[in-house]
């Protein structure tokens, strides 16, 4: 039986390899979601981030530190996916997620934002020029539980 892709990302996170899927795939994941959020890090600071767990910047750049906070907790979210890849997906994952990703964060102080619950406030996906919309607060509930619906019917093929 072929190695599940789960399996592959696991080994590599366990035995260290640094130039395989594992790596690539936990920098290009956290800079492509975070940049999506508005993230003022760079790819090459993700990468940095993630090899070293620092990053330079050429002196003219102002990076917010809690991008930097959510992309070590974003390393800290895949690395913990990856261990729970067979479970149901559900609230208490997607709830528990978003609580790992904001840890240490002003938004953990701030009622605002609810870490580790669904949102509660508009919001929306890029820039305010060209934004992304996003769900309603409201429809959250109900849009995640037809989400959670559709992934129980998937199947590992």
């Amino acid at each position: 039986m072929a190695e599940r892709i789960v399996e592959r990302l696991i080994r590599e996170r366990d035995t260290r390899y640094g130039d395989g899927i594992y790596m690539t795939t936990q920098i290009q994941f956290a800079w492509n979601s975070n940049h999506m959020e508005g993230s003022t890090l760079t790819a090459k600071q993700t990468a940095q981030l993630f090899a070293t767990g620092t990053y330079t910047t050429d002196g003219s750049e102002q990076v917010n530190p809690d991008d930097a906070l959510e992309t070590r907790n974003h390393f800290a979210a895949f690395r913990w996916i990856l261990d729970h890849a067979d479970e149901p997906v559900d609230r208490d994952m997607v709830c528990h997620l978003h609580a790992i990703l904001k840890q240490g964060t002003r938004q953990v102080s701030d009622s605002l934002f609810n870490v580790g619950g669904y949102k509660t406030r508009p919001n929306f996906i890029g820039n305010p020029v060209t934004p992304t919309r996003t769900a309603l607060p409201q429809d959250v509930p109900e849009f995640m539980d037809r989400l959670f619906d559709m992934c129980t019917k998937l199947e590992d093929e």
